[in-house]
């Protein structure tokens, strides 16, 4: 598929959008069309931005049921809505502009409308909230956690956590497929780390790899592909994607912590 077709699509139908209902203070495309990821199962993400009274007015009897009924539009929550129309499906949510300002958005959302295509904002306000919500900044993380990640100390210890004591102490109890679970955890924390690195806010795990993998040279892209591979549930094999996703902590200058348990060495035992 050309990529700029799902593209032009979303603007037409920002375009008809916008000449059918005055009330919409703006329009945007957020999702996989805004990273440039799109591809034959991309949807078309919609934000459509409203006026406080207009956004209440909207979730009670929402107009776009009425003018896609032939698309059978589904009510997928209160403020989103999708259809598919000649083999392209669109989503749309619904924004309240006054409402998103008092919002608290997770760290996914902020990454997914980071670079969102602004079709229609008159006033620019669209412009000026999402730069305000999807600037890097440590401050939107939790407080909780937010000293320890300014540090990467986060990462150094919950990834140290999962390769250098649960997955041992699984191993110990002959827990093979929870050892491979461990490390796979410890792989979704790796490239959540990749993200902050980066000073940039981290995906949905649905997009979490592809996007995540871009941070890497190809050949520590071939590494992780491997460290993924799971052969099958054995020491030897665990061994083996520990030892790759420790090297690859390593190439990102990332010190793992380690380990001590009342029950002795948490070193893994010879095959």
């Amino acid at each position: 598929m050309d990529p700029s077709k799902l593209y032009k699509n979303g603007e037409e139908m920002c375009n008809f959008l916008k000449n059918r209902f005055p009330v919409i203070q703006g329009l945007s495309i957020s999702g996989s069309i805004s990273f440039n990821l799109e591809d034959d199962y991309s949807d078309i993400d919609i934000d459509i931005w409203l006026g406080e009274e207009d956004y209440e007015s909207w979730r009670t009897e929402c107009p776009l049921m009425e003018l896609f009924k032939k698309e059978d539009i589904k009510k997928e929550q209160a403020s989103n809505y999708s259809f598919v129309r000649d083999g392209f499906k669109y989503d749309f949510t619904l924004i309240s502009i006054k409402g998103i300002m008092k919002e608290d958005w997770s760290i996914e959302q902020r990454f997914k409308r980071s670079k969102s295509y602004i079709l229609q904002d008159p006033s620019g306000i669209v412009l000026r909230i999402l730069q305000l919500k999807t600037a890097f900044s440590w401050d939107v993380f939790d407080s909780k956690d937010r000293d320890v990640k300014m540090s990467i100390d986060f990462y150094s210890f919950y990834i140290g956590a999962y390769l250098n004591y649960f997955t041992p102490i699984a191993i110990k109890r002959k827990q093979y497929e929870q050892a491979n679970f461990d490390i796979d955890f410890a792989i979704n924390l790796f490239l959540e780390y990749l993200f902050i690195r980066n000073k940039s806010f981290y995906p949905h795990n649905k997009s979490k790899w592809v996007l995540g993998e871009k941070f890497l040279s190809v050949e520590d892209r071939k590494l992780l592909s491997e460290c993924k591979l799971i052969k099958e549930h054995s020491l030897k094999e665990i061994k083996r994607r520990r030892d790759i996703i420790k090297d690859l902590c390593s190439n990102q200058n990332l010190t793992l912590i380690n380990f001590t348990h009342h029950k002795g060495s948490l070193n893994l035992p010879e095959e």
